[in-house]
Order: structure tokens, then sequence, then C-alpha cells
């Protein structure tokens, strides 16, 4: 099986020419991989690229072959060792692999750390009873609980435009510990985008024995965070 290469006209003149035999689809790879093929048309460009053409263009490529005689275009431009690139990129993707692996496990951590956190206000909030649900047991009544926070909001100026809490719709609903949990982590977890209030800041602000002013910062970072809760309405589908 001898490596052949069908002439220009070839290809021309017969379309199936245009299927390349497997030894010459290794050799073409062979050219690529050894960098052959960026030489060669670096050749040709520096000959398409001359001012006056040459008599002989083989001499032309002969002299030329390896050389930094050549138009601006072309000139000076570094060869690439491609072997050399695909063992960096190897490298490259195994280190990205190594460093992703770590980053899940440093947010693993920071989840479990936030959960712990949480964990203590919303028993906390379950626990007072004062924002207990009628209509889920053992969860946590949503009016309630936005009914005690937004009785300390401050009163919106006469001249300045109203606040998100001031014509929002009415909240309501129940939520189960799992649902609380779930909020907490998506509302104030490390991965959350910041309210401007954290989630032991509502708990305070949801007592009543707690003496906290809430200004307009907090207010409508605690209207978003319940806004939020409504997302997590515990609805029974056995009921329906």
């Amino acid at each position: 099986d001898e490596l052949t290469f069908a002439l220009p006209t070839a290809y021309k003149d017969d379309e199936t020419n245009l299927l390349a035999s497997s030894k010459e689809l290794e050799f073409r790879e062979f050219l690529c991989a050894s960098g052959a093929t960026e030489e060669l048309v670096r050749l040709l460009v520096g000959l398409a690229e001359v001012p006056t053409k040459p008599e002989d263009p083989i001499a032309f490529l002969r002299a030329t072959f390896d050389s930094q005689d050549l138009p601006e275009m072309v000139s000076g431009r570094k060869r690439e060792d491609v072997p050399a690139l695909l063992a960096e990129n190897d490298a490259l993707v195994e280190r990205v692999a190594g460093l992703s692996s770590r980053l899940e496990e440093a947010y693993g951590k920071l989840d479990a750390i936030d959960a712990q956190a949480a964990s203590g206000v919303i028993d906390t909030l379950l626990g007072s009873g004062a924002h207990a649900s009628e209509a889920v047991e053992g969860g946590l009544d949503i009016a309630k609980l936005y009914t005690a926070l937004s009785s300390r909001f401050p009163a919106p100026g006469e001249d300045a435009e109203s606040p998100p809490w001031v014509d929002g719709p009415a909240l309501a609903g129940s939520v189960t510990p799992d649902g609380l949990s779930s909020w907490a982590k998506s509302t104030f977890g490390h991965r959350a985008a910041p309210l401007g209030v954290d989630l032991p800041t509502l708990g305070r602000c949801a007592d009543a024995a707690e003496a906290v002013e809430i200004d307009d910062a907090m207010a409508t970072g605690l209207h978003a965070a319940c806004v939020a809760l409504t997302e997590y309405i515990y609805v029974d589908e056995a009921a329906e």
C-alpha cells in the first residue's frame, strides 16, 4: 500500500478522488503534528507576498526555508512546538480538574457552615410560637413573620419614592422546616446575592423582645427575603 497523491487536475476531473486513503490521512496528520505544514504555508505565503515574483520559485523556497528573510506578515513568527503545546494543554486540563474538585470541596464545607448557622435561627423562629402556622404542623406562617418584621419598618418619606414594602402584594402562606432550610441556603448562603441583611439579623428583627432599629436598607432586604420565602410555600397536593 504505497503512499500516493492525486494530481490537482484529477481533483477537478473526478470528485471521487477527493476521498483520501488512510495512508494519506495519516501522513497529513504527521505533517500537521510535526509543524511541517505550518512551515510550508509560511514559505508559500512568503512567496505570494514578495513584490517581485522570482523566476525560479523552487530556488526561492529552498533559499528561504527556515529563514527570517520573508515579508513582515510572516517573518519573526515563532514556530510552535505542537506536541509540547498538546502536553501543556493536557497538564492545564488536569490542573483545572483538580482545582475544580478542591473548589467544590470548599463549597461543601461552606454549605455545612451555613446550614449549621441557619439551623439555630430557624429553630428560634419555629420554637417561639409567634410565627407558628395553623395550616402546616411544625411550619411557619409567612404572614405572621412579615407582620412582625414590617411593624418595625420606617415610615416612607413624603417626597421619596415609595419603598417596595409599601405597594407590594400581601405575603401569606406556610412553609415547612425543610422549606425554611432551603430558603435560608438559597437566600442567605455564601452563593446567594447579598440582600443587605443576614439571617441572624432577620431573626432578631422578628423577635419582639429584641430592640432593633430597622432603616430603609434593612427593610428592603427583609422584605426581599420574605418575598423569596413565598417560593417555598407548602402545598398539600393530596388536598387538591
